[in-house]
């Protein structure tokens, strides 16, 4: 079995869109189509951090920048379910960090449902630092929370 952690180009669209479908509810949570994911990859002030296992992409993290601001955002980290628990997300998180870290940023910026409690509680121990809600954030209406990270 061979892992493998790259950043994402466009030959990987169908895949990312494939585990952004595998991982999120769309009731739940606003979905990238593959035109969000083109315009990430070619347009967007955006990195996609992927790992793939045998050429197959089981996980990514997506995370924005802004020319205006001095933190990343992590907007997305997912990982296929059968790939879960096998600390490919945890490898992710701390890619992201370090690349959040080499673009000399003070920090990382996310935003989590106000329902999920066991990741919240997994930042918090991170020591992320709840900033504010965000009322009716996702689609169904559930408010987010806003975490920072300071480095």
């Amino acid at each position: 079995m061979t892992i493998n952690y790259r950043n994402a180009s466009l030959k990987d669209l169908e895949q990312l869109v494939r585990v952004e479908q595998s991982c999120f509810n769309p009731k739940k949570y606003h979905l990238s189509s593959k035109a969000n994911f083109h315009h990430m990859l070619t347009k967007g002030n955006t990195e996609i951090l992927i790992c793939q296992i045998n050429k197959q992409i089981c996980g990514m993290s997506v995370i924005f920048y802004r020319n205006t601001s001095s933190y990343g955002r992590l907007y997305s980290i997912a990982v296929l379910p059968e790939y879960q628990g096998k600390d490919i997300g945890k490898k992710l998180f701390q890619k992201t960090v370090k690349s959040i870290k080499k673009r000399k940023l003070k920090g990382m910026l996310l935003e989590i449902r106000a329902d999920n409690i066991k990741h919240k509680e997994r930042y918090l121990k991170l020591d992320f630092k709840e900033m504010r809600k965000l009322k009716n954030y996702y689609p169904d209406n559930t408010e987010a929370i806003k975490l920072k990270l300071e480095f």
